[in-house]
């Protein structure tokens, strides 16, 4: 009886102090990747909408475009039959990112989906870029 009783004391506690660590630290890589993500979108395709030549200017200059079944796997996920795909590297994920003449999609592997949607509404409440913190 002891020992269970032990256990949810010991989670309680670390859970009092993860929020702080959070607040002082790193944000938990889900988030990070979640707010990489956003910021991608911001830069290649909120700022591009309808432009699919120049979401390619841009992401040409950094990263490369993913040929073959890669992209066509990209492609299918994002329910385009046409357009580009580039793999863009960040500190905390790998992305891609999709360009076809419908739109723009970014897509990344485990991030936090609340976060996305949070930083994409201060986005749009602010109507300005926001850079990823980590």
């Amino acid at each position: 009886m002891a020992k269970p009783l032990l256990a949810i004391l010991l989670l309680l506690v670390a859970g009092l102090f993860a929020p702080q660590a959070y607040a002082q630290g790193e944000p938990p890589l889900e988030i990070a990747r979640a707010r990489e993500a956003v910021f991608i979108f911001q830069k290649a395709c909120m700022a591009n909408v309808g432009r699919p030549d120049h979401v390619a200017s841009l992401l040409n200059k950094d990263f490369p475009k993913l040929e073959g079944e890669s992209g066509k796997a990209f492609m299918k996920f994002a329910g385009a039959t046409e357009g580009d795909v580039w793999a863009v590297k960040f500190p905390k994920g790998k992305y891609a990112v999709i360009s076809e003449p419908k739109g723009c999609h970014v897509v990344v592997q485990k991030a936090d989906g609340p976060e996305i949607h949070k930083v994409i509404r201060k986005v749009a409440e602010h109507q300005q870029f926001i850079l990823p913190s980590y």
